[in-house]
């Protein structure tokens, strides 16, 4: 999510032959062919739906969010995460760098793969990362940060981020919420609870939103987590018509705000939850005790969120449909005999 004032876009222009026999690749491909039934998404289900607001534009989470302080080290290598963009894309023509960067509130570090050249500095990367509350951040797998004249993102199964250009920490919740989406195998958004809350409602979150299940559920973990901080949806957003999503989330334990907000990445059994329906397919950072319920939540509710969109600069967002259609979100997935693409999430 690139602020989606005109809608995110991914044009996934890979030379396919060079995704013959690399590992990284068949086995995203191999983990979404196990969810043939999700690949094919629509958004069938939205067309009764009314955007609530054409976009994000007029709020941002971004100053009631805890900045956690950090520390970091420098890989001497590239993780094979980082590396295999540089073949496929050489998306960075100046150097890469990839540190491990470890947060207050988790022991656990992330790796972080960031391009000299970016629209945004490694310190700027590393500290929007950290404002992902820490109960969506331990999804996230790898992320890399490249530069981008129109900013945009996408999510692999995997956790792994790809942002492109500058984007703000609303949408780096977003990514991370797709990563949380795809942890468990089949997609949260896909389950059939979901669906139905959808079907129940009046209005999507935004335009972005009518984009597809995946793209709604992303969009409605950006304003749960507005209500978690600040007691309601943002202004212009009424509760009424978009409550039975909203409920859906409450049902989730990642929005438990004692967890999601907390200053340990810690984690109860997913098992014992129903938004895992089989095991997580990669590990979950579990470091820690459980939060205190009564401990102060790392999160300023004081802070104003509300932007003035007279003094906002609009980011250059490319708004193509063929793009779009191009990635997992958009519901299209292609397999070329033994050639193996990865599929996004945008």
């Amino acid at each position: 999510m690139a602020r989606f004032s005109l809608g995110r876009s991914l044009f996934i222009s890979k030379f396919f032959w060079l995704a013959i026999n690399i590992s990284f690749f068949n086995g995203a491909a191999a983990h979404l062919k196990r969810n043939t039934s999700q690949n094919n998404r629509t958004a069938t289900t939205l067309t009764h739906l009314t955007p609530a607001q054409r976009d994000f534009d007029s709020f941002n989470l971004d100053g009631a969010l805890y900045n956690p302080s950090r520390t970091y080290i420098s890989l001497s290598s590239l993780p094979s995460s980082c590396s295999v963009n540089q073949k496929l894309g050489e998306r960075c023509l100046t150097e890469m760098r990839a540190v491990n960067v470890t947060y207050d509130d988790c022991s656990d570090a992330w790796t972080l793969c960031h391009c000299s050249s970016a629209n945004i500095t490694l310190e700027d990367s590393m500290s929007r990362l950290g404002k992902v509350p820490v109960g969506l951040r331990k999804f996230i797998g790898t992320t890399l940060v490249f530069p981008a004249e129109e900013a945009h993102a996408y999510t692999l199964t995997n956790g792994d981020i790809y942002f492109f250009g500058e984007l703000d920490t609303d949408s780096w919740i977003h990514e991370a919420s797709h990563a949380y989406d795809y942890a468990f195998g089949d997609p949260v958004s896909g389950r059939q609870d979901w669906l139905d809350a959808i079907g129940n409602d009046t209005c999507a979150t935004d335009v972005y939103g009518m984009t597809n299940e995946a793209e709604e559920f992303a969009q409605s973990s950006i304003l749960k987590i507005f209500s978690l901080i600040y007691g309601s949806l943002p202004p212009g957003w009424n509760a009424s018509s978009m409550s039975h999503q909203q409920k859906f989330l409450d049902s989730l334990p990642l929005y438990d705000k004692n967890t999601l907000f907390a200053d340990t990445c810690a984690t109860i059994s997913d098992a014992t939850h129903q938004d895992s329906q089989i095991a997580a397919v990669r590990p979950i950072k579990s470091n820690g005790p459980l939060p205190n319920p009564n401990a102060p939540l790392r999160i300023d509710p004081s802070a104003d969120p509300i932007v003035s969109l007279i003094d906002r600069v609009p980011q250059s967002i490319a708004s193509d449909p063929s793009e779009r259609n191009s990635a997992l979100s958009s519901g299209k997935s292609w397999l070329f005999g033994s050639i193996s693409f990865v599929i996004l999430i945008l």
